[in-house]
C-alpha cells in the first residue's frame, strides 16, 4: 500500500502535464476554427468569431492573416471586434501594424480612432509613424487628436512626425488637437534642439528616410531655421528627389538665407537636373520671393541649346524669375522664333506669366499670334498679349 500511494502524486503530475499540453495544442486549433468563421456570409457569425478570437488574446496569433483580411469587413461591429482582437494580442501581432494602419483612412471616424488606439498597443513605430503622421491631416479633430496622442506615446521613435505636430500645435483650429500636439512634442523631442534632431534623418543611409525628412522639415516654418545647414548640405544628396525636397523646404523656411539662395540657384540652373524638378523649385522660389535673377545668364544660354528639352525647361523657368530682367525678356522674345512649336508656345506663356513687365515683347507676340504656323502657338501668343497689354 505505501508503494501505491507513493505513485499517486506522480500520476497526478503526469496527467496535469498532459492536460496543459493538450490545451496549448488545442488553442491554435481553436483559433483557426474561428478564423474560418470570419469568412461566413452572416455578419453575426463573423462578429462572434472575432469576439472569441479577442478573448483568446495572444493565443489567437495563428489567425492573424485571416484577421488582417477581416479588417475591411463591411460591418462596422465586425471591424471593431477584429481591431479589438489585434489589441488583445498586443505586440504579438506587431507585424500586422501596416494592415491596421490602412484603417486610419477609413470613412468611419470610430474605426479610424480605434485603429490608432490599436497601433499604440501593437507597438511597432516603424510601420505606424508614417500613416499616423499622414492622418494628422484628417478632417476630423477626434482622429487628429488620437493620432497625436499615439505618436507622443511612441516617444523619440516619432521624430519624423515632429514638423507636422509643430504645425498642428501652432495652427490647428481645434484646441484639443493643439494641446495633444504640444503634449506629443514634449514626449518626442525637447524644443531647444528639435529641428536639428529631425534634420539628423537627412544623414540616414536609407533614401526614403532622407526624403521623408527633407519633405517634412518645411512644416516647421521659421522654427526650422536651425536645420538650414543640414538642408543646404542635402542639396548635394545622391538622390535627386532628396536634393529638390531639401531645397524646397529650405526655401519655405528661410528664403532670405544667402546659403539657401546660392544652393537653389545652382539647382535651378543646372542643365543636368530634371527640368520638371527645376521648374517646381523655381516656382517655389518665385512664391517665396527668393530672387533668381542671378541665374538668368545661364538660363538664357540654355534657351539657345541644341537640346530641345533643355530649351523647353529654360524658357519656362525664365518666366518664373523674379525680379524680372531685360535679359530674361529678350531671351524669351528670341525663343518665339524657335524651330520647335513647343518652345515657341512655352515662351509665349512665360511672357504672359511675367505680365505687364514684359511689354517690350508685345510687338513680337502680335506678330506670332497672327502669323505662326501652329494654332496652339498662336493661341498662346494671343493669351500672353492680352495678359501683358495695359
Amino acid at each position: 500500500m505505501p508503494r501505491r500511494t507513493h505513485w499517486v502524486p506522480l500520476l497526478l503530475c503526469l496527467f496535469a502535464s498532459l492536460g496543459m499540453h493538450t490545451i496549448a495544442f488545442s488553442q491554435p486549433q481553436s483559433a483557426m476554427v474561428q478564423a474560418l468563421r470570419l469568412k461566413d456570409p452572416s455578419s453575426a457569425v463573423r462578429l462572434d468569431a472575432a469576439t472569441k478570437l479577442q478573448a483568446m488574446g495572444r493565443g489567437a496569433a495563428a489567425a492573424i492573416p485571416q484577421l488582417s483580411d477581416a479588417l475591411v469587413d463591411s460591418s462596422a461591429s465586425v471591424r471593431h471586434a477584429v481591431l479589438n482582437a489585434f489589441a488583445a494580442m498586443g505586440e504579438r501581432a506587431s507585424d500586422a501594424a501596416g494592415s491596421v494602419a490602412i484603417l486610419l483612412g477609413h470613412e468611419e471616424v470610430e474605426t479610424q480612432v480605434l485603429a490608432a488606439d490599436v497601433l499604440a498597443k501593437l507597438g511597432n513605430p516603424a510601420k505606424s509613424v508614417a500613416p499616423l503622421t499622414n492622418a494628422l491631416n484628417d478632417d476630423h479633430e477626434e482622429v487628429r487628436t488620437k493620432c497625436a496622442e499615439v505618436l507622443g506615446d511612441f516617444g523619440p521613435a516619432s521624430l519624423t512626425a515632429v514638423p507636422r505636430l509643430v504645425r498642428l500645435a501652432d495652427t490647428d483650429t481645434s484646441a484639443a488637437v493643439r494641446q495633444a500636439a504640444q503634449d506629443a512634442l514634449a514626449k518626442i523631442a525637447p524644443a531647444q534642439d528639435r529641428a536639428q534632431r529631425v534634420a539628423a534623418g537627412l544623414r540616414s543611409k536609407e533614401t526614403p528616410v532622407r526624403l521623408a525628412t527633407a519633405l517634412s522639415l518645411a512644416e516647421l516654418g521659421s522654427q526650422g531655421r536651425p536645420a538650414i545647414p543640414a538642408l543646404v548640405k542635402a542639396f548635394h544628396d545622391a538622390d535627386d528627389g532628396v536634393r529638390f525636397a531639401a531645397a524646397t523646404s529650405a526655401v519655405a523656411i528661410a528664403p532670405d538665407s544667402a546659403s539657401v539662395k546660392k544652393g537653389v540657384l545652382a539647382l535651378v540652373t543646372d542643365p543636368k537636373e530634371d527640368r520638371f524638378e527645376r521648374t517646381k523649385l523655381a516656382r517655389a522660389a518665385h512664391d517665396a520671393k527668393l530672387s533668381l535673377a542671378g541665374g538668368v545668364p545661364a538660363l538664357a544660354a540654355q534657351a539657345k541649346s541644341p537640346d530641345l528639352l533643355l530649351r523647353k525647361g529654360a524658357v519656362v523657368i525664365l518666366g518664373l524669375v523674379r525680379p524680372v530682367t531685360d535679359e530674361a525678356i529678350q531671351s524669351l522674345v528670341a525663343a518665339l522664333d524657335d524651330e520647335s512649336a513647343d518652345v515657341r508656345g512655352l515662351s509665349a506663356e512665360s511672357l504672359g506669366e511675367i505680365g505687364h513687365e514684359a511689354q517690350a515683347a508685345l510687338p513680337s507676340l502680335d506678330r506670332v499670334m497672327k502669323t505662326d504656323r501652329d494654332a496652339i502657338v498662336r493661341n498662346s501668343a494671343s493669351a500672353a498679349y492680352y495678359r501683358i497689354s495695359p
